[in-house]
């Protein structure tokens, strides 16, 4: 009986019989693995260009289906962050409950139901003055959970192949495990919290008709606050009510465009100087007028003294670019630490100017925790030789009242150079 079980495979038809006829009750487990091996190999004796074919098939399925989730991302933003959040938080449930993981169950459920109470209250139409921050509250406390999550579990992956488990007479398959299943759960309930966090951001955004009440309410949080850096995101969350805050527009006033004598925007803001002293900002755009379906650049940049606690974001007809029709995006946040201030700068790309492109009221606002500012600009009105853009609106917040003031010197807006 050994000799048939341990007949290599390659033998043709006889051996497959041989294989066939083994009575499989008399065997221990570890030859009943070796005879269905053996079968399996048998079984697909030949079929190397097809399982070829199929590895090819595979690769080029993965490689476009990557294409279209990136297009999708890039087109319809909105939806796919929506179809994205539904499946990552309702998939793990078939999972779950297929598998009998209860652990997991019962902490998907507390989350969940604590979360779909959140987001309701974040939906509501008046929005209640005590919403942001029991949203504020609840996504900072799963956020630090997570974190700390995540870290014990990274830490314990690396003892176990460290083997420092074995000083705590800890078998490694347990020790492993629980790391694994930590890092997990800090990085699911993580990325989960996050993407609940913008939805939520984005509903109330929609909802506030003024941005001085949450201005009052970041002001007043400045104050218990700590200066943790790895915490600061969570301001982002009020930055998007902030910014999306746009029940009235900014006054459209007209100003001459004018070149500034240095390009620092830093150089002519003093942390010392009184509150009157407004950041620098400066906006620069092509001093010629781009031809339509061309690619052009606008740079928006900003100083402010809070190192953390500061935001650079441009808006299109007081939206998010994101919402807007047309192929452009949005960069990524440059910041340049000094010794009383940052410096930050984002550039704003058109990749294919379009006709309502060349009309969108374009703008640059700058948040931190002392002050606001805001800068428009219409592409058509520079290039049609109108030669205004309309004021800036500035806020200087005070702990007691906010009130708008106009801009300072320190604020440039000037055409790129060719």
């Amino acid at each position: 009986m050994a000799a048939v079980v341990e007949v290599e495979v390659g033998g043709g038809a006889v051996a497959e019989r041989e294989l066939d006829e083994v009575d499989m009750s008399d065997l221990s487990p570890e030859e009943q693995w070796r005879v269905e091996h053996a079968r399996m190999h048998a079984k697909h004796r030949g079929h190397e260009a097809m399982h070829a074919e199929m590895v090819l098939i595979l690769i080029a399925t993965l490689v476009v289906a990557q294409l279209l989730l990136v297009q999708w991302k890039q087109r319809h933003p909105r939806s796919y962050n929506m179809v994205t959040l539904f499946q990552m938080w309702v998939v793990p449930l078939y999972f779950t409950v297929k598998l009998h993981w209860w652990r997991f169950l019962v902490i998907w459920i507390f989350f969940s139901a604590v979360t779909a109470f959140v987001t309701f209250r974040a939906t509501r139409k008046p929005l209640v003055q005590t919403t942001p921050r029991l949203v504020y509250k609840w996504f900072l406390l799963i956020y630090k959970i997570s974190y700390a999550t995540g870290i014990v579990g990274y830490m314990a992956v690396m003892f176990t192949l460290f083997g420092l488990n074995l000083l705590f007479k800890i078998k490694p398959e347990d020790a492993m495990d629980f790391g694994i299943s930590l890092l997990f759960y800090g990085l699911y309930y993580g990325v989960l919290e996050r993407d609940f966090a913008e939805m939520c951001a984005d509903y109330m955004a929609s909802t506030i008709g003024t941005c001085l009440l949450l201005i009052q309410v970041i002001m007043t949080m400045r104050h218990w606050w700590t200066t943790d850096p790895n915490s600061w995101w969570v301001l982002l969350l009020y930055v998007h009510v902030v910014i999306l805050a746009r029940a009235t527009a900014a006054p459209q006033t007209t100003a001459t465009v004018f070149t500034g004598s240095s390009k620092d925007p830093c150089s002519s803001w003093s942390p010392a100087g009184p509150t009157k002293h407004y950041p620098a900002v400066d906006v620069i755009w092509p001093e010629e007028e781009v031809p339509l379906n061309g690619t052009l650049t606008l740079s928006c940049t900003a100083c402010s003294r809070f190192p953390y606690f500061s935001i650079l974001y441009w808006l299109g007809n007081g939206s998010f670019i994101e919402h807007l029709p047309g192929r452009l995006r949005e960069g990524h946040t440059s910041r340049e630490h000094r010794n009383t201030s940052t410096w930050l700068q984002r550039a704003l790309v058109l990749e294919e100017l379009s006709p309502t492109l060349r009309s969108t009221n374009f703008s640059c606002l700058f948040v931190d925790p002392g002050q606001v500012a805001q800068y428009h600009i219409v592409l058509a009105q520079l290039w049609d030789g109108l030669k205004t853009v309309p004021s800036p609106s500035q806020e200087i917040l005070s702990s007691h009242s906010p009130a708008p003031t106009s801009a300072g010197p320190g604020v440039t807006m000037k055409p790129a150079k060719a």
